[in-house]
């Protein structure tokens, strides 16, 4: 039992590990190449809101071939701004394909150079977060005419002050000798027919979330269809903004590449990605072909094509000169779905984080055959985290306490191994739930290993008084005072209360369970309402049992006064009442049921 303790005391002390957050002092992350969209280590979801104060002044309105621009980034009231990042690309046919190169930069102490997707000295970036005015670059137009230019800008004034993808247009000369790109990137039509679920599992292969969904009923969904040597998937969530599809070797973020939607107002794009870690990282939409994209009121759902072996080219841009290395990503390899939905910064195709834990398949899927597949939203080990506090707290819990409370005298005149039964079964009961407790800590520390911030770290908080709680229940059990000590009144009523608030917080918790950021919508609604029907039916059970209690005191209490079968009261309460058995029973079956409802809700979700 000590042992016990000992592990969940130190389960809580790892607890306490925080990881701080970080800002980009040093400069704008390679990552960010494409994006230009600051996050410092916060889910920013809104740009500063008016007019943006910073300006691109231009040396010249046109430019031909190799001509040498002068770009001066500044405000015309001498404000100041803290970081910069600044690229040039074509208006149309590849909006993506970085553009020129800048020959240099002033301040020189304040700026850097990066080789965005294998290019040279193709965007600038700051490179420590001292304040300036102004910054001036000079600017080289590319060799060929690739038509008119845009200049994409992003200043940031401080830590939460910035304004994304300020633009200013430079034209070419001469409209009549563009270059068109080496590789286009096709425009997503802005409009789609409603995905078809009708042939799943036999014309095509489907993922659905949640589990019990069939197509438009879900939350989330994917379908694929082989083409020879291609694959055209279609997906769909419930989402304000994106939805983004991931191929992976395991149910974890990392190394996985991604393929995302996104749409907002009249801008829609189809993005090719890669997660290098917990974070997604945009590259080049090569390669992504019959793409389309329809945004309704609760829905985003897009239509792409990709090759069976799609190569991404992935590069860091701070490298010089630049080392591109490719990565092939085979269909014919089996992967994970991962299916990821959420919102977008306001004017910019930017994935925000997602607040919903992504769904993951079950298995790895075979995209060469037709399937249906299910999956969840909750790793295993939130899973089993979550099922043994139930098993625990909303099963086992309420058990310990009417037994303890109302069942004293259940069987009050046999003994088992030297003590009466009700206590036996109550310390069993107890044990049980401090042992499901332990693992239950084990498992959730030893997938996070650190205190969640926001409801998150609320939960956390609670659940280790209650898991401390409960280990003090069952010392204080193993160490009560006898029945005849003068201390026995008091430990009793610190032992109840202990065990009532103990109860009562993971009640709390419960809730704080189901609504934490990260959890699906369907599954908050779903798991409160549970929740909160079996608070109020435990209530309920508790006041029906007070009152049956008090009834049966008032009759010990009236003397030896005997039935028609010369049975006193006392000697007959002591029996095992049928009443007192079937209302045990059917708390029992009370108990289970919302624990099953509630188990339901994190396996079906």
């Amino acid at each position: 039992m000590a042992k016990l303790c000992n592990v969940l005391t130190l389960a809580c002390l790892v607890s306490w590990t925080a990881t701080p957050v970080a800002g980009y002092g040093s400069g704008p992350p390679g990552s960010t190449c494409l994006t230009m969209f600051p996050k410092h280590g916060q889910d920013l979801t809104w740009q500063s809101s008016g007019p943006c104060p910073f300006k691109i002044n231009l040396s010249s309105d046109t430019y031909r071939p190799l001509q040498n621009i002068t770009v001066t980034l500044e405000s015309d009231d001498s404000q100041v701004f803290r970081g910069i990042q600044i690229s040039a690309h074509r208006k149309s046919l590849n909006k993506e394909e970085f553009q020129g190169t800048f020959l240099s930069y002033a301040p020189e102490t304040k700026l850097q150079s990066f080789n965005c997707m294998g290019g040279r000295h193709n965007q600038i970036g700051h490179k420590n977060n001292n304040t300036v005015t102004q910054v001036v670059l000079v600017w080289q137009a590319p060799s060929d005419n690739v038509g008119d230019i845009v200049f994409r800008a992003t200043f940031v004034k401080d830590f939460s002050t910035f304004w994304a993808w300020e633009k200013k247009e430079l034209r070419t000369m001469d409209n009549s000798s563009v270059v068109p790109p080496a590789r286009p990137l096709e425009d997503p039509k802005q409009e789609m027919d409603d995905i078809d679920f009708s042939g799943c599992g036999s014309d095509k292969g489907c993922f659905f979330y949640p589990r019990l969904c069939s197509g438009t009923d879900c939350n989330a969904a994917v379908t694929y269809q082989k083409n020879g040597d291609s694959y055209t998937f279609e997906m769909m969530a419930k989402s304000s903004g994106y939805v983004s599809l991931g191929f992976s070797s395991d149910t974890k973020m990392g190394d996985d590449v991604t393929v995302t939607c996104t749409a907002q107002d009249n801008s829609v794009t189809v993005q090719n990605g890669y997660n290098p870690s917990y974070h997604n990282e945009r590259l080049m939409s090569y390669d992504l072909t019959d793409l389309s994209v329809k945004k309704t009121a609760a829905t985003v759902m897009c239509r792409f094509t990709r090759p069976r072996v799609l190569g991404l080219e992935m590069s860091n841009p701070l490298t010089d000169p630049p080392e591109v290395n490719t990565r092939n990503f085979d269909m014919e390899t089996q992967s994970y779905i991962m299916l990821a939905w959420g919102h977008l910064p306001v004017g910019t195709d930017v994935m925000g984080k997602h607040r919903e834990s992504p769904a993951v398949s079950d298995v790895l899927i075979n995209f060469q055959a037709y399937e249906i597949y299910k999956g969840s939203s909750l790793s295993k080990e939130y899973q089993a985290h979550g099922a043994t506090m139930i098993i625990a707290w909303m099963l086992l819990a309420g058990l310990a306490t009417v037994i303890a409370r109302h069942y004293k005298d259940l069987y009050e005149d046999e003994m088992f191994c030297g003590t009466k039964i009700w206590f036996q079964l109550h310390r069993a009961i107890a044990v049980g739930i401090l042992a499901l407790t332990v693992a239950s800590f084990i498992i959730i520390f030893v997938k996070v290993d650190k205190l969640s911030e926001g409801t998150g770290r609320t939960h956390a908080i609670i659940g280790i008084t209650v898991g401390v709680a409960v280990c003090l229940q069952v010392l204080g059990g193993l160490l009560r005072p006898g029945a005849d000590s003068s201390i026995r009144p008091f430990f009793n009523w610190g032992h109840r209360l202990l065990g009532q608030g103990a109860h009562i917080l993971s009640a709390v918790n419960f809730i704080l369970a189901f609504n934490m950021n990260y959890i699906p919508e369907a599954m908050k609604q779903y798991g409160t309402i549970v929740v909160a029907v079996w608070i109020a039916v435990q209530i309920v059970w508790e006041l029906v049992f007070e009152f049956w209690t008090c009834r049966k005191t008032q009759s010990t209490g009236s003397g030896n006064i005997t039935d028609p079968k010369g049975l006193s009261i006392q000697e007959k309460t002591r029996q095992p009442s049928k009443v007192n058995v079937i209302m045990l029973a059917l708390y029992v079956l009370t108990l289970v049921v919302f624990a099953v409802a509630a188990l339901c809700g994190i396996f079906i979700f």
